[in-house]
């Protein structure tokens, strides 16, 4: 296991943190700094729906937090200048490469949030041109990076699953069906008690109540790594709130975020809550500072019969495993 070691955000440089940045949570990569090329990882994940995909059932596929803007396209700031040599477009076209040649394909793409670094709408716009405009249908979540709403609206309002009504009053939120499942994206940076946001979630919720519900949001609901954690504050503002909601509501057993640029997956009662990584950079790995392609994860997640059977953890360039069940 490697060892953990606690930052200081002022005083580490870059260069340091590349021989000396090794957090260990979750299920983590193999700090491995040359990932197999993609035709390689893509024969690997093929194969393994081939051996895991039942006749009858589909997949979604979850990625997060591509930060189009950041590292050696930007000019970052305070803990994220430690990443500044990073390279988050041609990761992120990395990612889009080998979900598009995935077979069978998915039903879905989620993309849990942060698109852009710093909201700006130059930054958007490069992101949606990055986009594939063909194959599975891809759906995406503001997180609190994309911090401007408006500019967010300007460039990506016209998807066809956007309400600009619902928006003004509650946020980037929507509801799509798929897989037998009724799916329910949430904008975390407009999440309050009693808020429009929440009520509005109720309602799908109490309107669903007979089937199954997965529920999307950018920000994480529950503390995921203390010592990632001690220096940001990360997990979703008035989490409660939405737990207690959810936790109401027996049709949903399943919340996916990403943010916390860390994989991992906790309980909350009956919830089962799950965390991706960014395709940015990796907490867990701390080679993804240096340009490159490692710690560069998906969620794989199968459904049958509108319940969900198993989430697999892909590595692009690496290998796929399952980490829910567990074994």
């Amino acid at each position: 296991m490697p060892e953990r070691v606690v930052l200081d955000p002022v005083s580490l440089a870059p260069d340091d943190l590349v021989q000396r940045q090794r957090f260990s949570s979750g299920p983590s990569s193999t700090l491995r700094a040359d990932p197999a090329p993609e035709a390689e990882s893509i024969a690997e994940v093929n194969s393994y729906l081939a051996a895991h995909l039942a006749s009858g059932s589909g997949y979604f596929v979850q990625i997060s937090d591509p930060h189009i803007g950041g590292g050696v396209d930007g000019s970052p700031a305070g803990f994220d200048a430690l990443f500044r040599r990073g390279t988050p477009v041609p990761r992120f076209q990395r990612v889009l490469r080998e979900i598009q040649a995935l077979s069978p394909q998915p039903a879905f793409v989620v993309i849990t949030g942060d698109l852009s670094d710093t909201g700006r709408r130059e930054e958007l716009e490069r992101c949606r041109d990055l986009l594939p405009t063909s194959g599975p249908p891809l759906y995406l979540l503001r997180g609190n990076h994309d911090v401007d709403l408006g500019a967010f609206m300007d460039v990506f309002g016209a998807l066809p699953y956007v309400d600009a009504g619902r928006v003004a009053q509650a946020g980037f939120c929507y509801a799509f069906d798929a897989l037998g499942v009724h799916c329910i994206a949430l904008d975390s940076e407009t999440i309050a008690p009693g808020g429009p946001e929440l009520r509005w979630l109720e309602e799908e919720l109490a309107g669903h109540a007979d089937g199954s519900c997965v529920v999307f949001n950018h920000r994480h609901l529950v503390a995921v790594d203390p010592l990632i954690e001690a220096y940001l504050d990360l997990p979703q503002p008035h989490a409660d709130s939405l737990l207690s909601l959810l936790g109401a509501h027996n049709c949903v057993r399943w919340v996916f975020s990403g943010h916390i640029h860390v994989n991992s997956l906790a309980e909350r009662g009956a919830l089962h809550l799950a965390t991706i990584t960014s395709t940015f950079y990796d907490l867990n790995d701390g080679r993804t500072v240096a340009p490159g392609y490692a710690g560069l994860f998906a969620h794989l997640v199968c459904v049958d019969h509108g319940q969900v059977q198993w989430v697999a953890l892909k590595e692009f360039g690496g290998s796929t495993r399952a980490i829910w069940p567990a074994a």
